[in-house]
């Protein structure tokens, strides 16, 4: 799936006409825009806080580096860095944004590699510590995450970012009162932090609590009014209140701000096919697919939409493409088998819902929709 920032996680909420994308935000060293589709907090010094002076060759390549690494091309500045730790080999900032550069490629192995080699020689190195934990937080190994970014406030109380990103994994771990608490303390370590309000709203939405989800969002937007992420998560607020024309509102401004946004494309269209305006909503999901073919919920979305509108057939055909991008979707398998439900082809139903429960054996619908077939 497209949209989602990288480092961070995207959490999908099931709903009757398919998942609705609400994503998490991550700050990371080094430097301004290294967490994409969100304002950069204010960074920290960069650099560890000792180390010895790198001789002039070592250090021209490093700001060479830099300069690469933030016009985003990595493989270039993994060269310069590269060519820094050859000629000073105890550079620990160069292996430093070694490791982040790897880290933007999704070379997560290989970025932690880099950072325990940064922390050999610096030990209390706190971006590392950070960054390293958002390397973990994208492996899904959230004990790790919360150590790294626990260490990091350790050697750096004051800062707001590892209490946001260890906030983050509480949230992917399903304790949005743990979350809440980490954003309370980044927002009043710096109450211009609009990620926080946005990552707070998202932990208040997990609550069902719509009132101070919608309120952190505003002041997301409030602070950083070209905040696409903030206008998807409370348009997707509004679409939980049945506010389906403020949360199209809202898709349609994240839009404004980022064309190649796929999740708000398929969340705009998910409010237009609750509200009826299912050719839109194709439109939408179609849009989403020609970015990113191989976004398995637009396809069953768009399944969703020609289904409502009545066509079962092209909607078998959608859930059809999406079990053969990803069939390991339970979900894809129960709308299919609705949709023979409703072409009374029973036997491929019942199949369909059987696959849905072998693939999740909790799916309490795909159980109930199998025991309406049987009848």
């Amino acid at each position: 799936m497209s949209g989602a920032t990288p480092v961070g996680q995207v959490c999908l909420i099931i709903l009757l006409a398919g998942s609705i994308v609400l994503g998490l935000s991550a700050c990371e060293m080094p430097g301004p825009g290294a967490a994409p589709a969100r304002p950069a907090s204010p960074a920290p010094a960069g650099g560890p806080p000792s180390g010895p002076t790198p001789a002039p060759a070592a250090a021209a390549h490093y700001t060479h580096g830099m300069d690469l690494y933030h016009q985003g091309q990595y493989d270039q500045a993994l060269a310069e860095y590269t060519q820094a730790i050859q000629l000073q080999p105890d550079y620990a900032e160069a292996i430093f944004y070694r490791g982040a550069a790897y880290a933007k490629k999704g070379d997560y192995d290989q970025a932690i590699a880099e950072y325990n080699h940064a922390l050999q020689i610096q030990p209390d190195y706190a971006d590392v510590y950070n960054n390293r934990g958002i390397a973990y937080n994208s492996e899904h190994k959230y004990s790790q995450a919360i150590a790294d970014y626990t260490q990091a406030l350790t050697l750096k109380p004051d800062w707001s970012w590892p209490y946001n990103n260890r906030g983050n994994v509480y949230r992917a771990q399903g304790e949005p009162d743990k979350a809440i608490a980490d954003y309370d303390q980044a927002l009043k370590l710096d109450p211009g932090f609009a990620g926080a309000y946005m990552d707070r709203g998202n932990a208040y939405q997990d609550k069902s609590d719509s009132d101070h989800a919608i309120a952190d969002y505003n002041q997301a937007l409030q602070l950083a009014p070209g905040y696409a992420e903030a206008y998807d998560s409370r348009g997707f607020t509004y679409l939980t209140l049945h506010n389906y024309d403020q949360a199209i509102a809202d898709f349609t401004h994240a839009l404004q701000i980022n064309p190649q946004d796929t999740d708000a494309y398929y969340n705009r269209g998910s409010a237009e096919d609750y509200a009826g305006d299912y050719s839109r909503a194709i439109s939408d999901y179609t849009q989403a697919i020609q970015i990113d073919p191989r976004f398995t919920d637009a396809y069953t979305g768009r399944g969703n939409a020609y289904r409502d509108q009545g066509d079962l057939t092209q909607a078998v055909a959608e859930y059809t493409q999406a079990i053969q991008i990803n069939p390991a979707n339970a979900a894809s398998y129960n709308y299919r088998g609705i949709g023979y439900e409703r072409q009374h082809d029973y036997p491929r139903a019942i199949a369909d819902f059987t696959e849905a429960i072998q693939r999740q054996p909790g799916y309490v619908n795909a159980y109930f929709n199998r025991g309406v077939a049987h009848k």
